[in-house]
């Protein structure tokens, strides 16, 4: 079974000890991490939004709930809700996301599907084969 707690126990030592460099290489460097983290983090927010595991820890909706545990402000919770279970419904889009293909900001720019089966682009996918409203 994968240990979460040793590999988030790693994480925070490795977080802990970091020292970022005052350069735009070093700062474009954590931003493009920062990035992938939040792809994964999105994922996991869709699970268990989907799950209802917030509503076993008292919370009204899953943006309620990290509100409160993330001490998010509400704006902040939503969004991060809304860009998980959009990006959910597109599996190369997330796939793009957690590789680093598309930046969190790339991301956050997505429309929402304006009809059934449009297609998920990225900035690799022919124009052809995009929505218009994705090109």
């Amino acid at each position: 079974m994968y240990d979460f707690g040793m590999v988030f126990e790693d994480l925070t030592t490795v977080v802990e000890r970091l020292e970022v460099p005052p350069t735009c290489e070093a700062i474009a460097e954590l931003l493009a991490m920062l990035s992938r983290l939040e792809a994964k983090l999105a994922a996991a927010v869709d699970e268990v939004n989907h799950s209802g595991e917030w509503e076993i820890e008292g919370a009204t909706s899953m943006t309620s709930w990290l509100r409160w545990a993330g001490t998010m402000t509400g704006g902040a919770a939503k969004a991060m809700v809304t860009v998980a279970e959009r990006v959910a419904q597109l599996p190369v889009t997330a796939a793009a996301w957690e590789s680093g293909e598309l930046s969190s900001g790339q991301v956050r720019v997505i429309p929402p599907r304006s009809r059934a089966g449009a297609s998920s682009c990225s900035p690799n996918t022919k124009a052809t084969s995009c929505p218009r409203s994705s090109r």
